[in-house]
């Protein structure tokens, strides 16, 4: 149970039953075998992993988990991230336009709230904190994070 919002790599398929959230994802069709899954992306993924409240509630544990191991230092957050996130550290154009992109949410006059938001988030300013979570948000769209190449 205390495993519930690990990712899976491997789930059981019924051919009987299709798992909805799969859609999204432009899974196969699980009533055909298949050797080799088709390359795809669809409009539908992005939009999912930019709206559903279950990413932003994985996204406020990532940015509370970066700022328990950094603090409010806004470079030393997204090299975090990025480590945590991709497996490795930003390139210098990444770091710079992460950086930069984490500021200018923090400055913005729209603050997404956030709602029952882990502790280690309080340590920073509601428009810190909300902005650390966009950026955590965003890292899920990015392509490394998506597939494995």
């Amino acid at each position: 149970p205390r495993q519930h919002t690990r990712r899976g790599v491997y789930f059981v398929s019924l051919r009987t039953y299709r798992f909805s959230l799969f859609d999204v994802f432009d899974a196969p069709n699980n009533g055909v075998s298949t050797a080799v899954r088709d390359v795809s992306t669809v409009a539908p993924q992005s939009l999912w992993l930019m709206n559903n409240p279950r990413v932003w509630v994985q996204a406020q544990h990532l940015a509370a988990r970066v700022v328990r191991d950094t603090g409010d230092n806004p470079q030393a957050l997204v090299l975090k991230l990025w480590r945590i996130a991709l497996g490795r550290s930003p390139s210098t154009n990444e770091l710079t336009e992460a950086v930069a992109l984490f500021e200018q949410l923090a400055k913005s006059p729209t603050v997404r709230p956030l709602e029952n938001a882990p502790p280690e988030l309080a340590s920073l300013t509601a428009e810190r904190a909300s902005a650390l979570v966009t950026l955590s948000a965003a890292i899920f769209n990015h392509n490394e994070f998506l597939f494995i190449d």
